[in-house]
């Protein structure tokens, strides 16, 4: 079984398919998430296969996370980077 990640943690994620009301990314090998439109900055443009870093922020009924671009700061943005580049190097 897949750990399920924390509210407010950051993950990458790779954008799988856009929908009317969001998008759904692939945040693990098997485990699915979805980013509202709501959710994505205004000024962000979100393509199928983009890798983005995005903040756990709730769960729907069925257990899937619900995620947010809007809620990560560059600060974030930019921690997680560095800890994606550490962890390939």
């Amino acid at each position: 079984m897949l750990e399920k990640p924390s509210i407010g943690e950051l993950v990458w994620a790779k954008v799988l398919e856009l929908v009317p009301n969001g998008a759904i990314l692939q945040l693990e090998e098997k485990q699915r998430g979805f980013l509202p439109l709501a959710e994505v900055p205004p000024e962000t443009e979100i393509v199928v296969g983009a890798e983005v870093v995005v903040k756990v922020i709730g769960y729907d009924p069925a257990g899937q996370p619900l995620v947010s671009m809007r809620r990560v700061s560059e600060t974030d943005r930019e921690e997680a980077q560095f800890h994606r580049e550490a962890l390939e190097f």
